[in-house]
């Protein structure tokens, strides 16, 4: 497996196995949050880990919200060093244990589905037997992605910090490589196995759900998008805690740190970060700083 590629997937499932999407032509306008206090500027950008290089995201707001940030925050380190740790963390948190296959922790019913969604792919069950669920997972939603034209470095995250990168932008990251990945592989058991399942379920009753979940993020529905993306976290509370509400209550005390001081901050994180009552401005408007949609 290559090293960048698996960065990605990475990326993609810390979203939520969270914004996995293409979409058709529309208005391009991705919710933005301006978060702010008496002296420091907070933007809140949700993102999409890996879309087709045709689709059109940009939007005057977000461009003038890059402008005026001084610092960029991202989920993790994208650089390439930061990569290369990512082939080292994949065994220690990504694999079975001796003796242990996928297929002999699934369900009767889940294995049929795994097929199911294998063969729609085209990709072999063997390549997957000494893959944790959680690893499964993300590596299936982002053959699904890239089968429909998705490219990783046409994601969000990868565009923009590069800008950043080239502006001489201060850049940032939420968590460590290995934060990120222990959040994707602390479910253990009976939890980690039927959250695969249920997102396996969602993947089968939804073929359409990777269009119309980019179809919503693109013009800002963030209502659509909480149904669409949190469907399969929300039947798995476990997951979601893990997934969502806990890394988003994390982040949300580093911003309340960065807002003590001044200045402007762009946040770049994955759409399901920033949704509802759980996402990550709702935190901060509790903590009484001033959140408005842009």
């Amino acid at each position: 497996m290559k090293t960048r590629k698996f960065r990605s997937w990475a990326a993609a499932a810390a979203g939520a196995l969270a914004a996995l999407a293409l979409g058709a032509a529309a208005s391009a306008q991705p919710a933005l949050w301006k978060v702010t206090d008496d002296d420091s500027t907070v933007w809140l950008f949700g993102s999409v880990h890996l879309l087709d290089p045709q689709i059109d995201w940009t939007s005057e707001r977000l461009d003038a919200a890059f402008a005026a940030a001084d610092t960029v925050y991202f989920e993790t380190d994208l650089s390439p060093a930061a990569q290369d740790e990512a082939q080292l963390l994949v065994p220690k948190y990504g694999f079975n244990g001796a003796g242990v296959t996928l297929t002999s922790r699934l369900s009767a019913q889940g294995r049929a589905d795994f097929e199911a969604v294998l063969a729609s792919i085209g990709m072999p069950l063997a390549n997957f037997e000494a893959l944790r669920p959680w690893l499964a997972g993300v590596v299936v939603g982002v053959r699904m992605i890239m089968a429909d034209g998705g490219d990783p470095d046409a994601g969000v995250d990868r565009v923009l910090h590069a800008r950043a990168r080239d502006a001489g932008k201060t850049i940032k990251a939420l968590e460590t490589m290995e934060d990120q990945f222990a959040a994707l592989a602390r479910l253990d058991g009976a939890a980690e196995d039927a959250f695969f399942e249920a997102s396996l379920q969602q993947i089968l009753e939804q073929p359409n759900l990777l269009a119309d979940t980019v179809d919503a993020w693109r013009v800002g529905d963030v209502a659509t998008m909480d149904v669409l993306i949190a469907g399969a976290l929300k039947r798995s509370p476990d997951a979601y805690a893990a997934l969502i509400t806990e890394r988003n209550a994390n982040w949300a005390e580093i911003l309340k740190r960065d807002l003590a001081g001044s200045g402007e901050i762009l946040v770049v994180v994955g759409a399901g970060h920033l949704l509802d009552a759980d996402g990550v401005q709702a935190l901060l408007a509790e903590a009484g700083y001033a959140v408005a949609r842009e």
